[in-house]
């Protein structure tokens, strides 16, 4: 696997942790859970959305 290549979407930051420390790209959903300072000082999210239809756009925006 291409890790530096490869897209990872969760909803909780937990869930980017690993996936950001191996080297992919990360779209946290945004669902009320999360601070934004949280989201800022660790640096965890590349992309942070609200709506998961958004993702698909994203992910082809940036490749």
């Amino acid at each position: 696997m291409d890790l530096p290549n490869c897209w990872f979407i969760g909803d909780n930051l937990s869930d980017l942790e690993a996936e950001h420390s191996a080297g992919s790209k990360t779209i946290l959903i945004a669902q009320g859970n999360q601070s934004q300072i949280q989201v800022s000082r660790l640096g965890i999210a590349d992309y942070i959305l609200v709506i998961l239809s958004i993702a698909a756009q994203v992910i082809i925006t940036a490749s």
